[in-house]
């Protein structure tokens, strides 16, 4: 490599980088993001105890200035901004949930077992709301209608499929979970 190339190289390594922002999230009526400046809030933390590198001050931060949420909480406000949507969110005639779905699914969420794999959620056209896991071993759904019925489908890898209609919420305590759920994730196998 010749001598001007080699010397960009270095010195892009040893320039610090540019200190960033990141969006912080926060529950407001008006749902906008607030934008905290992260580099007005650095404080030195050493990578390695008594080693200090003055070139990456800038770089760290006191992480009990930045506002963290559990899975299950982000889970719950990606769910509740279905809500939000406007009429005919998705075409002609797409439909929003209902309240008693929104309800019933946010219970449903509050009632999944914390060692078990969160779902991810998801809004038909029709208002039908949905939470899923796509795991290793398989792919389950819970559906959860404008009128909160609920039924259940999974299907495993040996393509064994599981129907289960007219659930209610008090049925689905965390034995039918591990029960319909538990068997299809690595993890969860590896332990049984």
């Amino acid at each position: 490599m010749e001598p001007v190339s080699t010397l960009i190289v270095v010195a892009a390594f040893l320039i610090p980088a540019a200190p960033t922002r990141r969006l912080i999230w926060e529950e407001s009526a008006e749902a906008t993001p607030k934008v905290l400046h992260v580099e007005e809030k650095y404080t030195f933390k050493p990578l390695s105890p008594g080693v200090s590198n003055p070139s990456t001050n800038h770089l760290l931060y006191e992480s009990s200035l930045v506002p963290t949420i559990s899975g299950r909480e982000q889970l719950r406000r990606e769910t509740k901004t279905y809500s939000s949507l406007k009429p005919e969110w998705d075409g002609p005639d797409s439909a929003l949930p209902s309240v008693l779905s929104m309800d019933t699914a946010l219970r449903l969420i509050d009632g999944v077992p914390s060692r078990l794999p969160l779902p991810r959620p998801m809004l038909s056209f029709d208002g039908e709301l949905g939470l899923y896991w796509d795991l290793q071993h398989g792919y389950a759904e819970l559906s959860i209608e404008r009128d909160g019925q609920i039924s259940f489908f999974s299907r495993d890898s040996a393509g064994q499929e599981r129907f289960d209609e007219s659930l209610t919420p008090a049925s689905l305590n965390q034995a039918w979970f591990w029960g319909a759920i538990g068997h299809l994730d690595t993890a969860l196998k590896a332990v049984a």
